[in-house]
């Protein structure tokens, strides 16, 4: 994973960050420099105002050693309905009674700077209803890959996970979002279909 500066020209804020487009360039541009650095997707940077943005493909946020999960601002980036989620279930978590998330204290929409990148525990990838962990991370270019925290999965990714999963399943809501596929029903109709294709063929 690389942060990215901003080669890739910045997405203008009043006309691309809050609308749902097929205009990729800027995103593409975005990774491709990741990937001429020996990353992957990138996280972008808007040096204008010295703050990180989103992902190539998603939206991001970064455990800090404080505790606090901060994600960067909707004002500027595509509002992702998966982070909205994703900051709800933490907050449902952290305020339960006998509940919370080892490390974490509270989760937020904020200005995010470098050096919260730089001294994340933490860092999640938003998109499609999941969370994803980033391990490693470049924020420096002469440094190369450094771990993310333990350079494992964290416990607040962990949660989130099962969390989205558990929502999916309808955990928090009457509707069961998953439908479970009938593999034996499918193998079964192949079984009888070679069975049926190899009786034309004796005959």
């Amino acid at each position: 994973m690389l942060w990215s500066t901003t080669n890739p020209p910045r997405r203008p804020a009043e006309m691309l960050a809050t609308a749902k487009t097929t205009n990729y360039l800027l995103n593409a541009m975005l990774s491709m420099e990741a990937e001429d650095h020996g990353g992957k997707l990138g996280i972008g940077f808007d040096e204008a105002t010295g703050l990180i943005t989103e992902s190539s493909i998603a939206c991001v946020g970064f455990l800090g050693p404080d505790g606090v999960f901060r994600c960067p601002r909707f004002e500027t980036i595509l509002e992702s309905t998966t982070l909205r989620r994703g900051l709800e279930l933490i907050d449902e978590q952290c305020s339960a009674s006998g509940g919370g998330i080892a490390g974490v204290s509270h989760a937020e929409l904020t200005d995010v700077t470098i050096d919260h990148l730089r001294e994340a525990v933490e860092v999640i990838f938003f998109g499609g209803h999941s969370a994803t962990p980033i391990t490693e991370i470049m924020t420096d270019r002469a440094s190369g890959m450094e771990p993310v925290g333990s350079g494992s999965v964290g416990s607040l990714c962990a949660f989130l996970v099962e969390a989205f999963e558990a929502d999916m399943r309808g955990a928090h809501y009457t509707d069961n979002y998953l439908d479970e596929v009938p593999y034996g029903l499918y193998e079964e109709l192949i079984k009888t279909k070679k069975a049926r294709s190899a009786g034309r063929l004796d005959q």
